[in-house]
């Protein structure tokens, strides 16, 4: 999982951070394990990484104050609100003595998140100053697809061409992703997933084979997805809302499952519709106004 453009050149932030992946790896292994001691290995492997995600966290502010980076106060921010996201997982967890769903659900939005914050935010800190990461762009067409080109080139590691243009065909999917927009004027935007992408994708996050359109799937594309709102500014969330611990303006739905979570297309007609072609594949997006 650990790439090497994730380095800031701080020893101490960069050894903690490769620690850091280096436990989600463990997490991810012990997944699915049908063993005796499945339960106490997850419950050992998420202790350990919110423990030491809390230690990780106090040592980089440390290092931010001792060099006067103006992004500090905003920066734990940041951390606080994903703290309160493992907390809110970790409950989650607890209450399912560890099911298997809810521990992929936390491991696949720890990924999205790190490899979004140490290859983003986290790039900021050797050069002392934070400069906004406003995703630019004429109109909100723009800078969604914008958005969503900078978050898929960085979480889910894709490269070369990356192409997004409009489609009057419906692209199909087995995951969508629904973003809730309070602008006034749009209603929702739609990520939709073929399966084959959506393993590819979430596959390449973790550096290895994903072969299940599972809970880990579903969390990491649903962080990914989260990001995006927050980077383009499109849909910010409902005034109050913790959009880490839980982002209640995004909403997934896997068709290929019998959960209850079953999907319902909007009253609103679609008014836009895109199609995105990256390396793995394609993928839609649908946009709704109100």
């Amino acid at each position: 999982m650990w790439k090497d453009t994730y380095l800031v050149g701080v020893e101490l932030i960069d050894n903690q951070h490769k620690e850091l992946f280096r436990r989600v790896e463990k997490l991810l292994a012990v997944i699915g394990k049908s063993d005796a001691n499945y339960k106490e290995e997850c419950e050992a492997a998420v202790a350990f990484l919110k423990n030491y995600t809390v230690e990780h966290f106090g040592a980089e502010e440390a290092y931010q104050e001792s060099i006067n980076y103006d992004g500090l106060e905003e920066h734990k921010k940041i951390h606080k609100l994903f703290i309160d996201a493992i907390d809110f997982h970790e409950k989650q967890m607890v209450e399912s003595d560890f099911a298997a769903p809810y521990v992929q659900a936390f491991a696949g939005m720890l990924t999205a998140w790190l490899i979004n914050h140490i290859g983003d935010e986290d790039q900021q800190i050797p050069k002392g100053n934070r400069k906004e990461h406003e995703v630019s762009g004429t109109d909100f067409s723009d800078i969604l697809l914008n958005s969503t080109k900078e978050a898929f080139s960085r979480v889910a590691g894709t490269s070369g061409d990356f192409k997004m243009e409009s489609a009057t065909d419906e692209i199909s999917g087995d995951l969508i992703i629904r973003m809730d927009i309070n602008d006034g004027v749009h209603e929702a935007v739609e990520f939709v997933f073929p399966k084959e992408i959506a393993l590819k994708l979430t596959g390449s996050m973790k550096g290895g084979e994903q072969s299940e359109l599972d809970d880990y799937v579903n969390g990491a594309l649903s962080e990914i997805v989260n990001i995006i709102s927050k980077k383009s500014k499109v849909a910010p969330p409902p005034s109050g809302t913790n959009v880490y611990s839980r982002p209640t303006h995004i909403k997934s739905y896997n068709l290929a499952s019998s959960g209850t979570n079953i999907y319902a297309k909007l009253a609103s007609e679609v008014v836009q519709r895109y199609k995105i072609s990256m390396d793995f594949g394609d993928l839609g997006i649908n946009v709704y106004n109100k």
